[in-house]
């Protein structure tokens, strides 16, 4: 699990260098730079590049789409105290659809296509301490949910565009997107430790 941490750390890392070297060669900035940049690059370099974003897409659609299916199929009904049995397969389905559907919606309207992972990934900062930090302090459930919804607030912020200008850092595009990530973080990372600070009462 380290091993693994740690080179996705560096793969992520090496990554972004792609749009450290496109402004340096001064490509313009578009929604697709890796893209851009590969092409500039030829067609070898374009080729590996679509391999990674095509896997990268397909790996992160292959997961959402099977839980969203075991979620619609199984386990919902099973809140409701159903049992779908085959037909939980065909519900499953059925939910993939309507969410391939109405999840392109916004694309097809034009909207930028990093605003996707960017928010999402803001909404999960969360669950960053609650990892990191396990077993350094002691975990509560409050500490839990106050990491948790103080990430998810801030992702709705930023949607709504509640988040202040001031929390920006440097300038450009992404510059609040930066600055409520950092910021938020530590706001998380306060919120995971502060209950496993307060002293509990012993059990009698």
């Amino acid at each position: 699990f380290v091993i693994a941490g740690v080179l996705g750390f560096f793969s992520i890392l090496a990554f972004s260098l792609i749009g450290v070297h496109a402004s340096l060669v001064h490509i313009a900035v578009s929604d697709n730079v890796p893209a851009a940049l590969a092409k500039s690059m030829g067609v070898v370099a374009l080729l590996v590049m679509t391999v990674v974003m095509v896997s990268a897409a397909g790996s992160t659609l292959d997961s959402t789409f099977s839980s969203l299916a075991k979620l619609a199929g199984r386990e919902l009904p099973a809140l409701a105290g159903h049992d779908l049995g085959r037909k939980a397969i065909g519900a499953g389905m059925a939910a993939m659809v309507v969410f391939a559907v109405l999840g392109n919606i916004p694309m097809m309207a034009g909207t930028d296509i990093l605003k996707a992972t960017t928010i999402s990934g803001t909404m999960v900062i969360g669950l960053a301490p609650v990892f990191i930090l396990h077993g350094l302090v002691r975990p509560t459930w409050l500490s839990f949910h106050l990491s948790f919804w103080i990430g998810m607030a801030l992702g709705v912020s930023l949607v709504l565009g509640w988040v202040p200008e001031s929390w920006a850092i440097g300038e450009g595009k992404y510059a609040l997107l930066l600055g409520a990530n950092l910021y938020g973080l530590m706001l998380c990372t306060l919120g995971y430790l502060l209950p496993g600070l307060i002293p509990q009462p012993e059990n009698c």
